[in-house]
């Protein structure tokens, strides 16, 4: 049951990772 919780926050610093990595490259197509 202690691996759920590692699993979740993997898979949210994954989707923040992501997010910031789309971000970076809108930004840059942008400029």
């Amino acid at each position: 049951m202690t691996m759920v919780p590692l699993l979740l926050v993997l898979l949210l610093a994954l989707v923040l990772f992501g997010a910031g990595f789309a971000l970076k490259a809108l930004w840059w197509i942008a400029v």
